[in-house]
């Protein structure tokens, strides 16, 4: 992650590998599980509402590219079949608010997706992130 501050602007982005899991409930009444990574690239446009020298808390906004990969289908041959339509790009927007005390940051953050994740499953990937993390420099 970098961020680079325009007095109580900022711009960040970062590169973050990240691990999902879902499951849901299906008409034969199994639950079928559903695990992938994916490279997520967020880029965010930020204002710092409390922007003292050793504390801020933050409000930013921007999008996110998505490239999911290694998925794995605990089901059916058909769904396993089905998940290999899935689109691995995904282009979305995130948007949270965030504290920093000196070098410590904390962002809680919702993501959605700007497209469906296929043709045949008409649903848009969301998720809420918690992220903690510690500037070197």
């Amino acid at each position: 992650m970098t961020r680079m501050d325009i007095g109580s602007l900022y711009v960040q982005g970062e590169a973050l590998f990240n691990k999902r899991k879902t499951s849901f409930d299906s008409k034969d009444g199994s639950s079928p599980k559903l695990t992938w990574s994916s490279v997520d690239i967020p880029v965010v446009i930020g204002y710092k509402l409390i922007n003292n020298k050793d504390f801020n808390v933050r409000a930013f906004a921007g999008g996110v590219y998505s490239y999911a990969f290694k998925n794995n289908v605990s089901t059916s041959k058909a769904l396993q079949e089905g998940f290999k339509s899935f689109d691995k790009s995904n282009i979305g927007i995130t948007g949270g608010i965030g504290a920093d005390y000196k070098n410590f940051t904390v962002d809680l953050r919702y993501e959605t997706g700007l497209s469906s994740i296929s043709k045949e499953f008409k649903s848009k990937p969301h998720s809420f992130t918690l992220g903690i993390g510690y500037f070197l420099f």
